[in-house]
C-alpha cells in the first residue's frame, strides 16, 4: 500500500496531511440572520466520474468558517 501520494499539482501528501476537497453546498442551516460559527453548511464532495470514484459523493456538514470560497465549479 502506498504511503504518499500526489495531488493535482504533483505534490506529494500522506497520512496526516491537510488537504481541500472541492465540494458543492446543497443547504445552509442558518442560526442567526448575520452567518457565521454557529451555523451549519451541507456540502456533497464533486465528482467527475473518475475510476473507482463514488458518485454522488459523500455530504457532510461544517461550520461555516471552514468553507473557502473559490468563485468557480473547475474541479481541481
Amino acid at each position: 500500500m502506498a504511503t504518499i501520494e500526489k495531488d493535482i499539482f504533483g505534490r506529494d501528501f500522506s497520512v496526516g496531511t491537510v488537504v481541500n476537497v472541492r465540494c458543492i453546498v446543497t443547504a445552509i442551516n442558518q442560526t442567526s440572520p448575520f452567518g457565521g460559527s454557529g451555523d451549519l453548511v451541507t456540502c456533497q464532495v464533486e465528482v467527475n466520474g473518475n475510476a473507482g470514484e463514488v458518485s454522488p459523493g459523500p455530504i457532510f456538514q461544517v461550520s461555516p468558517v471552514q468553507c473557502r470560497f473559490t468563485g468557480s465549479s473547475y474541479q481541481h
